[in-house]
């Protein structure tokens, strides 16, 4: 911070020497006595004549003052667009100049802010130790640490061409995406782009005559990533029997939309509500890249590792050797299965090139400020849970609106909640990509090794980057295109961009192979690490009371709510309680330990099943597709240890990968400290260490009254609709007759099955067998949206709303520039003069 004052300071004091030392030093220097011009024969004379120094500084003035003049206007230009918000056009001919004072005006500017700016990061990460746990491969597995200094990968990305674009009235980030990259969907790459001068910002702050910097290329980009063919739509049709009929999954069909957003249909519609196809439509249905064999290019050592002389039977297709480069954070996860009765190693401390700042008194919450709504245990490492529980919330919520009844509104949540239903929105939106992306790999992977008889890989963590998804596995193992390996074939890597039908087929009656992944933390690189309950077995978690105890909420709350989690049962004793209500099937809690007996009992019968099968339990879920008993338990325990506890921990650490049980244990007392498990060390300042493998995170975590606030946000979800409250008191003009959905209120109207004593008027005249026999509607709703209204509440009506019948004109008039949102039948927005 002291350096950036310094450079500011600097930077002040430059502009104030250009802008008033300059042109004081000009005024001072003297020009001696100047020839008399009269002429042209003077100007040539004079140019002709031995100079004696007297032209040489007129003209060296002559080029101060327009240098003075240009970088002041140029400087004031830059100060004043700061101040505006808003970003300069690039002046032809000047752009040396122009860039100049820009960065001059920035490092100026720094002296006048708050440093460092906001950020979601909690604190900076411990230094990954250089102790690396790895796994030999059978007969016996066996955990043995590699003291050797993590490799590192150089991030290296090319910059981004960009190109201007002028912003006109009436634009959005969406409507220029739409008509400048080809797909509405690729805003993000243009605020990306121009974060500085959106500075957060949406939509309802771009001006006109903003410049925007826009990606170069003109058409969308997941164009090129499959060919499609097209289909003409037919009578009954839906998109989801055309994409069950083309793509062999009823739930692909948003491919299809996607696909055909741009295809002008009869009339010049275009396919906007996947509820709305018409006869005689054309649909783009997307088809497979052909496997080339180089969508994926080595990125490693050219030399690739051999494979194992003996595969499994049959072999369908041979795996393809793309090596990746070893990563900057630990090379591999190792076995969850601990080391029976030895010492926790002490982790080994890295040399590092560059001198890292003093960390050790940052706590978690005091390392960098963020919006006060804003929920920690919701962001950063627990952006995944956002994700689940903003999709798991929008269904809720959709039921919640489709029991709606007509004339009635949802209850908006109460203010105490808006922390919670912000964050979800802002974190939980964008997140929800990765959950489901993550999802649908593992389970496209596991059908693929299913039908081709193949044993699943034994997964012990998942580190989820930005660009790659990277799975670490206890053994070693083979798999296909488009996975790239690293030379220990321990470590696979799925880039995002990547089309995940090439990673196999997606079965919709196929359990997730993996469904206590739950997420531990971020590393320091940014990447989020999810832990295979199931592999580890038993786990103990020790350290900070209070950070424990939020850790495991955390991943009770995650276990809730992920789409990967729907097989799992949760027996919570003693904590947790608050995450029962994300899904009371799958979550329960206990307030004492007697459930054990009963996950035991159904641990055994596992066992049994897996042993009848011959299969592990990750390959029986993706092998046995008519078998529904393929399901997985995990037991939370936060009270004093029993017979019972040590009787389950045998169990599962003498029945590994055999039993889809896991048992965690909040041991911040020690009670459990002789039971063989994986130890979990949460720390008072919010980190996240797992001493036999040598890896510290940011932990996740979920406090108890944040848990009960999402819980209390899932309730209100399920929440009956409410009247529409009416205008606050004193309401004037036509607001006092109405409530404040513009619906008269209750003594201004007549009920459709009483008889009026005076005329009446109403917008559904006949009765109501009429539109009861020819619509979707019921004499209740009917009753809800048409009653009958005297003609003398409709005389005070039109009295106190003068320019009612011009608002409805001006609604109707296909050429009213004015904003148009219809809520009836689908939701129609029409923004602006362009109508679109």
């Amino acid at each position: 911070m002291i350096r950036q004052r310094l450079t500011g300071l600097a930077a002040t004091v430059g502009i104030a020497v250009l802008l008033v030392g300059l042109p004081a030093l000009l005024l001072q220097v003297g020009l001696g006595n100047l020839p008399t011009i009269t002429d042209w024969s003077d100007v040539v004379a004079l140019l002709l004549r031995r100079d004696d120094g007297t032209l040489a500084l007129v003209v060296i003035k002559a080029l101060g003052w327009v240098t003075w003049a240009m970088l002041g206007a140029l400087i004031l230009l830059e100060i004043v667009t700061r101040i505006r918000g808003v970003q300069p056009r690039d002046l032809p001919g000047l752009h040396l100049p122009q860039v100049a004072a820009r960065q001059l005006v920035a490092a100026a500017a720094a002296l006048f802010v708050a440093l460092p700016g906001p950020t979601l990061a909690y604190a900076d990460p411990l230094p990954a130790p250089a102790s690396i746990a790895t796994v030999t491969a059978p007969p016996a597995p066996q955990v043995t640490a590699s003291h050797t200094a993590p490799h590192t990968v150089e991030d290296t990305a090319p910059p981004v061409q960009t190109r201007q674009h002028t912003v006109k009235r009436g634009e959005s980030l969406w409507s220029i995406a739409a008509a400048e990259l080809g797909n509405g969907r690729r805003y993000t790459e243009i605020a990306a782009l121009n974060t500085r001068l959106l500075d957060g910002k949406g939509d309802d702050f771009l001006r006109a005559g903003w410049v925007l910097a826009l990606p170069v290329g003109g058409t969308d980009s997941t164009t090129n990533q499959a060919p499609t063919e097209t289909y003409t739509v037919r009578e009954g049709d839906t998109l989801s029997e055309i994409a069950h009929d083309h793509l062999g999954d009823a739930q692909a069909f948003p491919k299809i939309v996607e696909a055909s957003r741009t295809i002008t249909q009869p009339g010049g519609r275009h396919l906007t509500n996947p509820d709305v196809i018409d006869v005689g439509w054309t649909l783009a249905i997307p088809q497979p890249r052909p496997d080339t064999g180089q969508n994926l290019a080595p990125v490693a050592s050219p030399t690739q590792p051999t494979r194992d002389a003996v595969t499994p039977e049959p072999v369908v297709e041979e795996p393809v050797t793309h090596e990746l480069p070893a990563p900057a954070e630990p090379a591999v996860m190792p076995a969850a299965s601990p080391v029976p009765s030895a010492p926790e190693p002490a982790p080994v401390q890295t040399t590092r090139a560059v001198e890292a700042a003093d960390t050790s008194t940052v706590t978690v919450d005091e390392a960098a400020p963020i919006p006060g709504w804003l929920v920690p245990g919701l962001v950063g490492a627990g952006s995944l849970l956002a994700g689940s529980l903003w999709v798991a919330l929008g269904h809720r919520r959709a039921a919640q609106l489709r029991a709606r009844r007509p004339g009635r509104m949802i209850a908006t949540p109460p203010p105490a909640l808006d922390p919670i239903d912000k964050t979800l929105r802002t974190e939980g939106a964008s997140a929800a990509l990765d959950v489901a992306f993550l999802d649908e790999a593992l389970r496209r992977l596991a059908s693929r090794r299913g039908r081709a008889s193949e044993p699943m890989p034994h997964l012990a963590a998942v580190e989820q980057a930005d660009d790659v998804i990277r799975l670490h596995l206890a053994d070693p193992a083979d798999l296909r295109e488009p996975w790239r390996h690293a030379p220990d074939r321990l470590r696979w890597e799925l880039p995002i961009q990547s089309d995940l039908v090439e990673v196999g087929p997606l079965d919709g009656a196929l359990p997730a192979p993996y469904p206590q992944l739950v997420t531990l933390g971020l590393d320091e690189g940014g990447h989020r690490w999810l832990y295979n309950l199931e592999e580890a077995g038993v786990l103990r978690v020790i350290g900070d009371p209070d950070r424990a105890r939020d850790f495991v909420r955390h991943a009770a709350a995650e276990l809730a709510v992920h789409p990967w989690t729907r097989d799992v049962h949760v027996e919570c004793v003693g904590i947790a309680a608050e995450a029962v209500a994300f899904n009371r099937r799958r979550v329960r809690h206990h307030d004492t330990a007697d459930i054990t007996a009963h996950v035991i009992a159904d641990t055994v019968a596992m066992i049994d099943r897996t042993r009848e099968a011959g299969l592990d339990i990750h390959t029986g879920r993706a092998t046995l597709l008519d078998d529904p008993l393929w399901d997985s338990r995990l037991l939370l325990l936060d009270t004093d240890r029993t017979d019972l506890t040590e009787q389950l921990a045998r169990l599962l650490n003498d029945q590994p990968r055999q039993t889809g049980t896991a048992l965690m244990m909040i041991d911040v007392d020690g009670g459990h400290e002789d039971i063989d498990a994986e130890v979990l060390r949460v720390t008072g300042d919010g980190r996240l260490q797992l001493p036999g493998v040598g890896l510290t995170l940011t932990a996740a975590g979920l406090t108890a009254r944040d848990t009960a606030g999402c819980a209390a946000i899932f309730a209100q979800a399920d929440e009956p609709d409410v009247e529409y409250p009416q205008h606050p008191e004193p309401a004037e003009g036509w607001r006092a007759h109405t409530n404040q959905a513009g619906q008269l209120l209750p003594e201004h109207i007549v009920a459709r099955d009483q008889v009026p004593d005076e005329p009446v008027t109403n917008v559904l005249p006949e009765i109501d067998e009429v539109y009861v026999d020819a619509a979707a509607v019921t004499p209740d709703d009917l009753t809800a949206l048409a009653p009958h209204i005297p003609e003398s509440v409709r005389e005070l009506v039109e009295q106190d709303d003068p320019t009612l019948d011009d608002d409805v004109s001006t609604w109707f008039d296909p050429s009213c520039d004015l904003p148009k949102l219809m809520l009836l039948g689908p939701l129609t927005v029409r923004v602006a003069p362009t109508g679109t």
